[in-house]
């Protein structure tokens, strides 16, 4: 006979199943345009992808924007996003990119992060890649660098006594 302890789970009743939390109704006429459902509330939203990105925004509830005028922000927004957007030159040199990608990321991340960043590239990957081209790395570029880095360290760590220093 089957034990009568309620924290068996053989008597235990079944979870109920999440009621759909996120929906969201694509415009016809501005395909990047949405009504998103969420608990109960409903807000416009314009989203667009680029290179794999997805970029979003909430323009506001339902109750605040019509339709036509959600439209029309939504149009602003995407035209402003397009122009802001980066180049795509897959011939861009590492060291341009990483300039893009530290000044991306200083607005994100805290000084400390930022810093850390700033000084691992500097230290370790422009020396060595800088120069390359962002198109023509592949994987044998990584694995070689990860190569390299983890022999230098290995070495200043016998060096130094185990403690790691990194010449900035």
């Amino acid at each position: 006979m089957a034990s009568l302890n309620p924290l068996n789970a053989s008597h235990r009743e079944p979870a109920p199943k999440p009621a759909q939390i996120d929906r969201v109704t694509w415009d016809d006429e501005v395909p990047e345009l949405g009504l998103r459902h969420r608990n109960g509330t409903e807000a416009w939203l314009v989203q667009r992808r680029e290179a794999g990105d997805v970029m979003r925004k909430v323009l506001g509830k339902i109750c605040d924007l019509t339709r036509d005028a959600a439209r029309s922000l939504a149009c602003a927004w995407l035209d402003a996003s397009k122009a802001n957007a980066l180049p795509h030159d897959p011939k861009i040199r590492l060291d341009a990119f990483l300039k893009i990608y530290l000044a991306d990321g200083r607005g994100q991340w805290k000084p400390s992060t930022f810093e850390s960043h700033a000084t691992s590239i500097r230290a370790h990957i422009l020396p060595g890649l800088g120069q390359e081209k962002v198109c023509d790395l592949t994987v044998h570029f990584h694995a070689e660098l990860t190569r390299d880095l983890h022999r230098e360290l290995t070495h200043q760590r016998v060096m130094f006594g185990g403690q790691v220093w990194v010449k900035a």
